[in-house]
């Protein structure tokens, strides 16, 4: 199966504390749901 996602890392961010100062701590990943009426949910599984 393939699922696509969209991600989103703040523009500024430096990172966390100690073990995370040189990692994202903002970094967020979401499936896009087409949002029509149904029984089932619509998502974009190729961007």
């Amino acid at each position: 199966a393939v699922y696509s996602r969209v991600g989103r890392v703040c523009q500024h961010d430096k990172g966390g504390p100690h073990a995370f100062s040189d990692r994202w701590t903002s970094f967020l990943k979401a499936r896009l749901n087409c949002s029509v009426p149904g029984e089932y949910p619509f998502y974009f599984n190729e961007i």
